[in-house]
């Protein structure tokens, strides 16, 4: 097929863990400007603020967090929302 790219086995194994990594980091997202700002505006205002997400845990634990958006990084509040999708997820099949 055209255009169609056969990886070996190891390539494929590489070029997922390098993918997996750079995705599971800070490093591909942009937090606007003025983010944090609105956010804790809106809890100043009694609004919840939560995030939701098809992402895994790793966005919750380690992206969110690394980008000063996690609930040490805005005033107290209500407990957190941030919870990652358990349903569908391929190793919920036995």
């Amino acid at each position: 097929m055209a255009g169609r790219l056969r990886l070996d086995d190891e390539t494929f194994e590489r070029m997922f863990r390098r993918i997996y990594s750079t995705f599971g980091s800070a490093a591909p997202y942009v937090v606007f400007p003025d983010a944090q700002r609105f956010l804790r505006w809106l809890r100043k205002e009694g609004l919840v603020v939560g995030i939701v997400s098809n992402a895994e845990h790793r966005y919750r634990d380690v992206v969110l967090p690394a980008l000063g958006l996690n609930q040490a990084s805005l005033p107290p509040a209500l407990p957190p929302l941030i919870h990652p999708s358990l349903h569908g997820r391929a190793d919920d099949e036995h």
